[in-house]
């Protein structure tokens, strides 16, 4: 079992924890199994775990060795061991969430964007999003990426993500 060094050595170790699964979670809502499958290929194994998902805080903990597995209850789930490096601000927020990136909006799905607009459906209606990548131009392309981001705590946010085109796309738009 592989077990990556990173943090104290007297942190405590959670094996086989659930990190996302099919099954309801607490907003009353569930990841279907495709989705789930996805998510776990996306997956980087080992990954870190950061306080209120905000990657410029110190993380809160480590999770490793993950696997895809059917749940004693039917659900499929994602599990894997985690090491806690932070045990008070994994107490205050009463358990783990997760964030990923889900569906795609693009009026150009073949063509790649010069901006990514992600967005958090909880917060954020993805009609204006869709709306927003319809005033993509030949010249620029916008696309819309759904981010689950169920713990965020705070103000609604978007997220830009400027993509840089490859040498021969610019090309083709000087013609």
């Amino acid at each position: 079992m592989l077990r990556p060094f990173w943090g104290p050595l007297d942190m405590k170790t959670i094996r086989s924890q659930t990190i996302a699964s099919t099954g309801l979670d607490s907003h009353g809502e569930s990841i279907p199994r495709e989705e789930l499958e996805r998510l776990f290929e996306q997956m980087p194994d080992p990954w870190l775990l950061f306080d209120n998902h905000d990657p410029s805080k110190c993380p809160i903990a480590r999770a490793y060795n993950k696997n895809l597995v059917q749940l004693g209850n039917g659900n499929w789930g994602i599990c894997a061991d985690v090491d806690i490096f932070d045990e008070s601000k994994l107490s205050e927020y009463g358990g783990f969430s997760i964030s990923f990136s889900s569906r795609a909006f693009s009026v150009k799905p073949d063509r790649s964007p010069e901006i990514v607009v992600g967005f958090n459906p909880l917060l954020i209606d993805e009609n204006e999003i869709a709306q927003l990548c319809r005033t993509s131009t030949e010249y620029l392309q916008i696309d819309g990426k759904e981010i689950k981001l169920k713990a965020h705590q705070g103000p609604a946010i978007i997220f830009l993500e400027f993509v840089q085109a490859s040498r021969s796309s610019r090309a083709s738009l000087d013609r």
